[in-house]
């Protein structure tokens, strides 16, 4: 499948056509397909490439995501929904077992064919609304029943080795939007003109559209204002970046030999350069060393930027690399001002650093408003993150650093919104680009006016001067280091489907958003917040740590598990992770 729509060049004619294309070659075929009689959930058997063993893939589409692989018997010949939307595995021997939407075990033993006629167990399909047909080619494709239009298609694809768990899949629309595993990029392909990139790239923050994607898995009419915003900024191609070759010696030390060229020529208008999700600053970009001659630069917090005009760019930089697997990214933006491309590269570095980073975190909560509903539990939930993070002093970070601004009359900051803005842009100037940043807020926000604002104690309602928007936020991601947002409030998912360019600008600020922007977030009484709760549970018990390792791709499969379980699917976490900071380590356990 592929998408295909007309950009425009530098000549300013509409005659280069870029297609966005899935990768065929490495599909891991289905077996086995069928969708549930309610059309929210699809399941697809497939085989392992390594041990050869089935397992069930479950995709929840009613929130638009891979939820869960289940191993099943080998002699699994076929899969149906029963009335009650369970799952029953049907073996070689036409004998049966029944398991729940979650992969669990119903009756814990085996049906016979005759038992389940009994039992009046018997197959049941999409009652009216959709139909799913499997490819030669191995991708899943949901059709609409009545007018036989193509809804989206589903692509798994093979383990790349043997050990990693995390399944790479893609859901894509016939126009081009998707929403995919962190691990699945490299595995969407973009053709301009004569020229193919290794993955996605600069248009990822383009096509990468969860919230769309969801919509049309849910039947729910498309946002057009938003979709033509999109295909407007699609028009702006990006620059071309080549690693040409990487060394490393035996200190850890990485040299970067890279080119940068514009073929449109829009002109290159900065570089900015990650590593496993931390933005490198001044400090490390002082080591760079342009060898294209009459190329006027200067380095400025985390970019180096292009004075003059400039279509090409030969550099070398020097980079300290993290033990183990770092995945460095290499960003370039063209004066057309969103013409932004990504490169990424993998590589292994056996040299332990020993240093430990120190943590620091701005919490902020609010419960008492003076013009809006009270809630209960933000200023709990702001103590409760802090008290989780600091047991992670001495253990994961070196200094667990920390402020409270809270209305619990406290000694803690006042929240309102001059001193909310005051600390987010001054509190984090102490730490270094090595340390870790959280960004940590809980209670009332809004959607309005194209954008998104978190109330402050003082809002006054409608009145959005009065309320901090996210724009004015924009210091924090824009720093240097790795960061992370967790915010916990209706609608806060509008945080990434507002502004979505510059969420996705520096690739090394993660967001956690307790809910999607048409969503409220929910408390419990006698509790704290739903989102708060599982997010602290996840870390200390409820995720999957191997070596008592908690990363963040690990938090975020927990979080879009649970919290859509406990809420009956009314509350959907918003959650972004950029590629380099999957597997980063939050904590220990």
């Amino acid at each position: 499948m592929c998408f295909f729509y007309l950009a425009s060049c530098n000549s300013k004619e509409e005659k280069d056509i870029l297609k966005i294309i899935p990768n065929k070659n490495k599909i891991n075929h289905s077996l086995f397909s069928a969708i549930s009689n309610d059309d929210k959930i699809l399941v697809s058997i497939h085989q392992d490439k390594f041990n050869f063993n089935n397992y069930l893939y479950i995709w929840r589409l009613d929130s638009g995501v891979f939820q869960v692989e289940v191993p099943i018997n080998d002699s699994a010949k076929s899969v149906f929904f029963t009335e009650n939307n369970n799952i029953m595995i049907v073996l070689e021997n036409d004998n049966m077992y029944e398991i729940d939407e979650y992969g669990k075990p119903i009756q814990g033993r085996l049906f016979t064919e005759e038992e389940a006629k009994r039992n009046n167990i018997q197959p049941l399909n999409s009652k009216d609304k959709k139909v799913i047909s499997v490819k030669q080619t191995g991708e899943i494709q949901l059709y609409e029943i009545i007018t036989n239009k193509l809804i989206a298609s589903f692509y798994v694809y093979d383990r790349i080795e043997e050990k990693d768990w995390d399944i790479p899949w893609v859901i894509i629309t016939p126009d081009g939007f998707y929403n995919s595993s962190y691990n699945a990029d490299g595995y969407i392909r973009v053709q301009y003109g004569d020229k193919e990139s290794d993955d996605i790239g600069q248009f990822k923050n383009i096509f990468l559209q969860e919230g769309i994607v969801i919509n049309r898995l849910k039947g729910i009419e498309d946002d057009h204002q938003l979709i033509s915003m999109l295909m407007e900024k699609s028009k702006l191609i990006p620059p071309l970046i080549v690693i040409n070759n990487i060394s490393i010696n035996n200190s850890g030390q990485a040299i970067f030999n890279v080119t940068v060229s514009d073929i449109f020529e829009f002109y290159i208008d900065n570089i900015q350069i990650i590593i496993n999700g931390r933005l490198l600053g001044e400090d490390e970009l002082d080591k760079v060393d342009i060898k294209t001659k009459n190329v006027n630069y200067k380095i400025q917090n985390t970019k180096i930027n292009i004075q003059n005009q400039v279509y090409k760019i030969d550099f070398i930089i020097e980079l300290t690399l993290d033990n183990g697997s770092n995945i460095i990214q290499i960003l370039a933006e063209n004066k057309s001002g969103s013409g932004k491309n990504i490169v990424k590269r993998e590589i292994h570095n056996n040299y332990e650093d020993a240093r430990k980073q120190n943590l620091w975190i701005l919490a902020i909560g609010i419960d008492n408003y003076e013009n809006m509903p009270p809630l209960s539990f933000s200023v709990k939930n702001t103590y409760d993150i802090i008290d989780m993070f600091k047991e992670q002093e001495g253990e994961r970070y070196a200094k667990v650093n920390y402020r409270i601004i809270a209305d619990d009359n406290k000694n803690t900051v006042f929240p309102t919104k001059e001193n909310i803005i005051k600390n987010v842009n001054e509190y984090f100037n102490y730490a270094t680009p090595n340390d870790v940043l959280i960004l940590y807020i809980s209670g009332h926000g809004e959607s309005a006016l194209n954008n998104y604002y978190f109330l402050p104690v003082n809002y006054r309602a409608k009145n959005y001067s009065t309320a901090v928007s996210l724009n004015e936020l924009n210091v924090f991601y824009e720093r240097p280091g790795r960061k992370i947002m967790i915010l916990d409030f209706c609608f806060s998912g509008g945080v990434k489907d507002i502004n979505i360019t510059d969420i996705f600008r520096n690739q090394s600020t993660a967001i956690l958003a307790s809910s999607r922007r048409d969503q409220q977030s929910m408390e419990i009484e006698y509790y704290e917040s739903i989102f708060t709760k599982e997010l602290i549970y996840g870390i200390k018990e409820g995720t999957e740590a191997l070596n008592n390792e908690v990363k963040l791709i690990d938090l975020e499969k927990y979080l879009k598990s649970i919290v859509p379980h406990k809420t009956s699917q009314n509350q959907i976490p918003s959650i972004f992770i950029p590629d380099g900071f999957s597997r980063f380590i939050i904590t220990y356990r």
